[in-house]
């Protein structure tokens, strides 16, 4: 991949969707090199001077692909989404992310090590009268992460991924909740 490349995807990309810009133009995952990344970096910065993009960001990089690319970009790293779950919080990503003013988006949120039945989890959502589901997106979201919802047909469960602003964790259930990471990273 460079930065050709890359400038002729986002043309296309653009034609597809019939439109002359996107709200937020992203990189999928780093490339071979932190080199390469940067080339391709100055395509998505190009979008943005050309007004193709109104934000450009970054999706599964961790804490050192983002200060590898922050040293070298123009423009700042908008956002960043990547995969954050109870059990699979990647706290040297959520600290980079704060200090720079990088939006930390969460992806597959209630998919990850810990069952859904966790003990823990359920012991949390009983004492709030929510789901576990619940539990598990309000503990992202308690990071300053936002969270992707699926789309479902199902409008229960929109109105409970939309609940997890009705409560609050406790100091208490975010320890609990912070005892299960699997030491898996994002």
């Amino acid at each position: 991949m460079n930065a050709s490349y890359a400038q002729y995807y986002i043309e296309q990309d653009l034609k597809l969707l019939n439109t002359d810009y996107v709200d937020l133009l992203a990189i999928h995952h780093r490339c071979a090199s932190p080199e390469e990344t940067a080339e391709v970096w100055t395509a998505l910065e190009a979008a943005l001077h050309k007004g193709q993009a109104k934000a450009i960001g970054v999706s599964n990089f961790d804490a050192t692909d983002l200060a590898q690319l922050q040293a070298v970009a123009k423009e700042p790293i908008s956002v960043n989404e990547a995969h954050f779950a109870v059990g699979v919080m990647d706290y040297d990503t959520i600290k980079f992310a704060k200090e720079h003013n990088i939006q930390l988006i969460s992806f597959s949120s209630l998919s990850a090590g810990v069952p859904m039945t966790n003990a823990v989890i359920t012991a949390v959502a009983t004492r709030h009268t929510v789901s576990n589901a619940a539990v598990r997106l309000k503990y992202i979201s308690a990071h300053g992460i936002s969270v992707l919802s699926s789309m479902s047909d199902d409008p229960e469960y929109a109105e409970e991924d939309i609940g997890i602003f009705d409560f609050d964790l406790t100091a208490a259930d975010m320890k609990d909740l912070d005892v299960l990471q699997t030491g898996k990273r994002t």
